[in-house]
């Protein structure tokens, strides 16, 4: 047993040591712990010469990897010793940024280490060698002298200074730089330093600046430099630069002689003469192309052809000439000018010249635009009338007259349309041209026969034109028969079978109408709202009251158009007629919807008890009747539609809680066993009452579906009072059934308890005989 359990605790100790082993071969990130530090460090320089070493301190078995502009250089897995790893050696000029990464043996990174921690990954890699390099060079390139001063005036155009730094880029100091110029700029290029001593390792010459002044009596062309840089122990190097000299030609317009004005008149022309010179006096212009744009075609310039060469200093003059046409001109501003251009010519204001003017648009005026007659039917009216353009500059073009929106409006207020140019109305003298500054006279004339009858004849009018905007006319005139015999005696025979009430309407409506039978200006439209109202309050009279409900707004439309009379200024001095009128058609229209008004109040009151929506229905209909005619028991109606309403919201939350009830009894007898006959006779009675309550207060609501709603209710009703009657006769039969099976239980019982005790009488009998 000793040996045994030494032996367990051997192998345990082999295989725990092995687990460990393992744990740190797979896993020794987890405990690793390592330090970085580069060689060289921080501030100092590397060379191109130098390897670049890593310094590693790790405490556990922990593979490192160090990778420097994307190139891996790595070392096996090491035990807490101090390691070194060599990257290479680096080109000079390069920037060299390396991450160092600590791994595991399955390639995965657990820490690493960059430029943003403490051990500073980034350098740049110098020669040990001076190298000679330029920075800062703004004198390496192509330049432009261009002369922008007239001959004469400059003397010299100077480029500006330009400048450049020699920088030692590497670790040795340079010794012994010149600095030396050649090429056509020799005799033209300043330098501000020829030589220099010596240039410490990584550091910056002073600035070098180059001054570079070209003479105007230099040729036009393109001139080449070199600026050399040379040094005892680093090389050297070459600037090279050129200027290409321009001598510009700047031509200059100005206008010595013109009558074109701000504003030019139709058929007059107008000239312009321009001096065109060469102002700059180095070169001839060569041929000059003259450009014009923005010109009417009835614009003429001349000398459109090329322009030959003007002198250095020279000049030439150019003619613009205008004319405007006496017709068919377009009105508005114009702009235009006159562009000169070769290949020399700065693209400057000075080689153009604008022009500006204006046509100006016509200008309208009519005489007269109301024109108002009274006809007798058969006769004639018309006058004159002058059409003018007043500006004085420019003619009207596209002149016409038309007529628009013709209606007739007869006495008994009915308005229809007709063509006022075809019928009675007409223009003539019209002349779709007016010279500027003249007029046109023209004749209006109504020529009116007996076809449409007494009435009033209206027109909207326009003169139109292409360019002077727009007039309106109004032509308006009376045909003078104002009979009214046909109404008055419609309105007599009315009265022989009028009741008070009417006779009340009509007598006063006749004897307006007879004094303005013969005013003209006037109409008998009161006869027709007399008329409709009257119409209106008959159909009230019907015995159907519904529909006499609907005419009561016709009623108050007639009524308030009456009213409405009286603030007509047409009818001022008709106002105490029309009153009268008003008054009476008052009287009858609030005793006509005050007796339709107690109607739908009776309808009310007799259906409240039975029918309650019905109810609500007609006390609604008499209360907004009251609203018309303001009657004493609007409050009394508003309050019972109130209890109405109430009453129907409150019968109908009982039947939604009856039907709940319902539900809920019906699950509660489906889980009642037969024989509790008493408790489930109880809820069926219960549903029974529901249905009840929910019949008798669906019946008293009413509305359009109350038949079929107290039908379902009854059905269903029906449905439980048989399924109760079914229970109840079951569950005796199941009840006696079940008394019969105790009673056989009971007696079986009985018999077998007898036959027990007489067998056991008859055991004890034998064991007796046979101990014997």
């Amino acid at each position: 047993m000793f040996s045994i359990a030494n032996r367990y605790n051997v192998e345990m100790f082999k295989f725990s040591l092995v687990f460990v082993i393992l744990l740190f071969l797979l896993f020794p990130a987890s405990f690793a712990d390592a330090t970085i530090q580069r060689s060289p460090a921080e501030n100092q320089y590397v060379s191109n010469e130098d390897f670049v070493k890593f310094f590693i301190n790790t405490d556990t078995l922990t593979k490192v990897r160090v990778i420097c502009n994307g190139e891996s250089f790595s070392d096996n897995y090491l035990l807490a010793s101090s390691h070194t790893i060599n990257t290479k050696q680096f080109s000079s000029g390069s920037e060299v940024d390396c991450k160092a990464e600590i791994m595991n043996n399955v390639s995965v990174i657990i820490e690493d280490y960059d430029s943003s921690d403490e051990s500073i990954l980034k350098f740049h890699v110098y020669s040990k060698q001076p190298v000679l390099t330029m920075t800062d060079n703004t004198i390496e390139g192509s330049f432009t002298a261009e002369f922008d001063k007239p001959k004469g005036s400059q003397g010299t155009y100077a480029l500006g200074e330009k400048s450049f730094t020699i920088k030692n880029n590497g670790l040795t100091p340079i010794q012994t730089v010149k600095i030396t110029k050649s090429g056509d700029l020799i005799s033209w290029t300043t330098v501000s330093q020829t030589d220099i001593s010596s240039i410490p390792a990584l550091t910056k010459s002073s600035e070098i600046t180059v001054k570079i002044e070209i003479p105007e009596t230099a040729q036009e062309k393109t001139y080449q430099g070199y600026i050399k840089i040379t040094s005892g122990n680093a090389g050297e190097k070459t600037i090279s630069f050129s200027v290409r000299v321009i001598y510009p030609v700047e031509v200059e317009i100005t206008s010595i002689k013109s009558d074109i004005e701000d504003m030019l008149k139709a058929g007059n022309s107008y000239e312009s003469k321009l001096n065109i010179k060469e102002t700059m006096g180095y070169k001839g212009t060569g041929k000059i192309s003259v450009r014009s744009s923005g010109f009417p075609n009835w614009m003429n310039v001349g000398g459109i052809n090329d322009i030959s060469n003007i002198n250095a200093g020279g000049e030439t003059t150019l003619t613009i000439t205008v004319t405007v046409p006496e017709r068919n001109i377009v009105p508005g501003k114009y702009y235009g000018g006159v562009t000169l251009s070769n290949d020399y010519i700065r693209d400057r204001d000075s080689s153009s010249y604008k022009f500006n003017f204006e046509i100006p648009f016509p200008k309208m005026s009519v005489d007269k635009t109301i024109f108002t007659y009274t006809i007798d039917p058969g006769n004639t009216a018309g006058e004159k009338f002058r059409i003018s353009e007043t500006e004085g500059y420019t003619p009207i073009e596209g002149l016409g007259i038309s007529l628009t929106n013709c209606k007739r409006t007869t006495k008994h207020g009915k308005e229809e349309s007709f063509d006022g140019l075809k019928n009675w109305i007409q223009f003539s003298g019209i002349s779709s041209y007016i010279k500027r500054g003249n007029s046109n006279e023209v004749s209006i004339s109504i020529n009116t026969n007996k076809e449409y009858g007494t009435g009033e004849y209206t027109c909207d009018g326009k003169i139109t034109t292409n360019y002077a905007g727009e007039k309106t006319l109004n032509v308006k005139f009376i045909l003078a028969d104002v009979s009214l015999t046909e109404t008055i005696k419609n309105l007599n025979k009315k009265l022989e079978n009028a009741n008070n009430y009417e006779k009340n309407i009509i007598s006063p409506t006749i004897t307006l109408l007879e004094k303005i039978r013969t005013d003209i200006s006037s109409s008998d439209f009161i006869s027709s709202y007399v008329l409709s109202f009257l119409i209106s309050a008959n159909q009230i009279n019907v015995k159907d009251y519904n529909e006499a409900y609907k005419e009561v707004e016709n009623m108050v439309s007639q009524e308030n158009s009456i009213s409405g009379l009286k603030s007509n200024s047409k009818y001022k001095k008709y106002r105490t007629e029309i009153t009268d009128i008003e008054k009476n058609v008052d009287v009858y229209f609030k005793g006509t919807v005050g007796s339709l008004s107690n109607h739908f109040k009776y309808e009310g009151d007799k259906t409240k008890d039975n029918n309650m929506l019905l109810s609500v229905e007609q006390y609604n209909k008499a209360l907004e009747l009251c609203g018309k005619i303001s009657c004493g028991n609007k409050e009394e109606i508003s309050n019972t539609i109130s209890e109405l309403n109430n009453k129907i919201n409150s019968y109908n939350i009982s039947i939604e809680q009856n039907k709940a009830k319902i539900n809920t009894l019906n699950d509660e007898i489906s889980k009642l066993l037969f024989i509790d006959l008493f408790g489930k006779i109880k809820k069926y009675d219960e549903v029974i009452n529901c249905y009840a309550d929910i019949i008798n207060k669906r019946e008293k609501i009413g509305g359009d579906n109350k038949d079929a709603e107290v039908s379902f209710f009854k059905t269903e009703k029906s449905k439980i009072e048989e399924e109760k009657t079914r229970e109840v006769t079951m569950s005796a039969a199941g009840l006696l059934i079940t008394l019969i099976s105790i009673l056989l239980l009971s007696w079986a019982f009985v018999s077998g308890n007898r036959t027990y005790k007489k067998d056991k009488e008859n055991v004890e009998l034998v064991k007796f005989l046979f101990s014997k």
